[in-house]
């Protein structure tokens, strides 16, 4: 499973920053463009739907292109790229990389954040591959996975606990927590036709 392991938040400026549990660094950009690079150099470039017309559209709907390492930046992409390479550096801490994971290197396409929103209490990240990620105030974390059918529960003593769906105990603070989650997601589902911003 894939989770957004550190963020910034540069919105004022540039958008979101961010890196991945398997070692990829992303951006999402104010102007609703997504830029992600993975541990091993291959970075894909998305467009929003109404940006890509003309350009080949990726199975999510969004003009896509993919720059491998070592190529030629275009033109179009150097400032993007620039702060994507700021952000990397401050959040990977000393500006070192992370090697590539195997989970990584065997995805055909990126994981990246689709969406985020930052409410009152949390900080919520909806990933592309269909995971949803809530990060509260108080430092307790929920991630949604539909792959796997899980529900981890990080607590404020940063100890992680996996639940099926299925089988999920009845504790106050996750309860309260998972009520919180369902409540922001069904005003993002009521409010789809508006883009949700930070």
């Amino acid at each position: 499973m894939v989770w957004v392991r550190k963020w910034v938040d540069y919105s004022g400026k540039y958008g979101l920053g961010y890196l991945l549990s398997e070692g990829s660094c992303g951006a999402v950009f104010n102007d609703g463009t997504k830029l992600v690079r993975n541990s091993a150099g291959r970075a894909e470039y998305l467009e929003g739907r109404e940006k890509s017309e003309g350009k080949v559209a990726s199975a999510r709907g969004e003009g896509r292109q993919i720059l491998q390492p070592g190529e030629r930046i275009p033109k179009a992409l150097k400032k993007k790229m620039t702060i994507l390479g700021h952000f990397e550096s401050y959040l990977s801490g000393s500006g070192s990389k992370l090697g590539p994971s195997a989970d990584t290197i065997l995805r055909s396409e990126s994981v990246f954040v689709r969406k985020w929103l930052k409410t009152s209490h949390a900080i919520i990240f909806r990933l592309s591959n269909k995971t949803i990620q809530v990060h509260f105030n108080d430092s307790t974390e929920i991630v949604l996975s539909s792959e796997s059918r899980t529900v981890t529960y990080v607590n404020k003593d940063l100890q992680r606990f996996v639940h099926a769906l299925s089988n999920l105990p009845n504790t106050t603070e996750l309860v309260q927590r998972l009520q919180y989650t369902k409540s922001v997601l069904l005003k993002l589902i009521s409010s789809k036709g508006q883009q949700a911003k930070p």
